[in-house]
């Protein structure tokens, strides 16, 4: 996976400069798309790592929520 290096600035630890975006985050929400997920629409699941925009300098959606796992358990089963 490659990520866009003109016109975005990344960020992996430490403090998030503005305008910087979590590679975490990114990465996390584009490999969701690898296993099946589409992004998620809504107000409630605006914190969801398939939530359709990640904001600069938010890395909660690097950890999977409960709708992500319930995405992946509706795709793949719990065992």
């Amino acid at each position: 996976m490659a990520l866009q290096e003109h016109g975005k600035r990344w960020w992996t630890d430490g403090t998030c400069m503005p305008g910087s975006y979590s590679v975490e985050a990114v990465v996390t929400h584009e490999a969701g798309h690898v296993f099946g997920l589409a992004h998620v629409e809504g107000a409630d699941h605006a914190k969801l790592t398939m939530a359709p925009v990640v904001a600069a300098c938010d890395n909660g959606p690097a950890t999977l929520g409960k709708g992500d796992y319930d995405g992946l358990i509706d795709l793949y089963g719990t065992g």
